[in-house]
């Protein structure tokens, strides 16, 4: 299951860094999402930037 939530995450992790402009978006709750214990995608109000992060960016450029 915990590899399923990562996929979900990291797949909505891409879109968001593909699409994203300056501005944060508003979290909406994915399957990635449990029990009150939110998962925020890069680009979303509440994300914090960390080495995936990095890597994406890196990739893209």
């Amino acid at each position: 299951m915990n590899l399923i939530r990562s996929l979900a995450l990291f797949s909505f992790t891409a879109v968001l860094i593909t699409s994203c402009s300056q501005a944060l978006v508003e979290h909406t709750c994915t399957d990635a999402c449990e029990h009150g214990e939110h998962q925020y995608a890069h680009g979303e109000q509440g994300h914090t930037c960390d080495a995936q992060c990095e890597h994406i960016r890196a990739k893209r450029n």
